[in-house]
């Protein structure tokens, strides 16, 4: 049924080359150094998969939260993040919503009528989340934030410190 000597046509670049002689097949001594390092690379990277995962507790997500939160510029950014973490009750956002406060207070602003967002958004999330009820003051919300601060601020900072950062 088959002739004795079967020829193929494959990746000899269409090139008829003798199956069972491999005459006629081009010599290709230059997979080896190719595939070492790629049998290597496979060896590491399925060895990465029997490791064990590092000792120790995994990572906060809310300290990695505040520390993305406090290498952010823009006001709507910050205010976006704001949202997603401020009512956390944790002693860690207070520190930052008041660092927020107190920076933006710092900001020289001649002339301008209106609050700036970023500042009345830190200090109303202060004031609903962190400060209780019977210690709000009918003032503005960062004028509230701040005499609470300066009452509580250095307890809540050294709750703050015994946490991950």
């Amino acid at each position: 049924m088959f002739p004795a000597t079967r020829s193929a046509v494959g990746m000899s670049g269409g090139r008829k080359v003798d199956v069972e002689s491999g005459q006629g097949a081009p010599r290709n001594r230059s997979a080896l150094p190719l595939t070492v390092p790629l049998l290597l690379s496979l060896a590491v990277w399925g060895a990465g998969l029997w490791w064990p995962a590092p000792a120790g507790p995994p990572p906060d997500p809310l300290a990695l939260e505040l520390r993305r939160f406090r290498a952010l510029t823009g006001d709507r950014e910050r205010i976006e993040a704001i949202w997603r973490f401020g009512r956390e009750q944790d002693p860690r956002v207070t520190v930052a919503l008041v660092e927020v406060v107190e920076a933006e207070l710092a900001k020289d602003r001649p002339g301008e009528m209106q609050a700036p967002a970023l500042l009345v958004h830190a200090s109303s999330t202060l004031v609903h989340y962190h400060i209780p009820k019977d210690e709000w003051l009918p003032a503005k919300y960062w004028t509230v934030a701040l005499m609470w601060w300066k009452e509580h601020g250095d307890e809540v900072r050294h709750r703050a410190a015994a946490l991950p950062q």
